[in-house]
């Protein structure tokens, strides 16, 4: 695959060159749009007390049957980190599934 989609961050800054390399979700899904037409994503969210579960599934439909990908995300909710408890266990579930 070409590196033309692929950008860097270091520091939580967009460079050139960096430390971590990662595909934007908004490319993710178009590479997924045009080698697996038909994938299935499904999002689900489980709020307890304290905490916000997000469980993900991406399930593409191939001839030889359905393959199937799942993951868990876990934040505390009220936490005092970058972004909401809800964006930040959907980014957790979706980079452990994409592994």
């Amino acid at each position: 695959m070409s590196k033309k989609p692929v950008f860097s961050r270091k520091d939580g800054k967009l460079t050139k060159t960096g430390e971590v390399s990662y595909i934007s979700w908004t490319n993710y899904i178009k590479l997924l749009d045009y080698y697996a037409p038909g994938f299935d994503w499904q999002i689900r969210t489980h709020f307890n007390d304290q905490t916000i579960v997000e469980r993900v599934k991406l399930t593409i439909k191939a001839k030889e049957g359905d393959f199937i990908r799942e993951a868990t995300g876990y934040e505390e909710i009220g936490n005092d980190g970058y972004g909401n408890a809800v964006n930040n266990a959907e980014a957790s579930a979706r980079s452990k599934m994409l592994r």
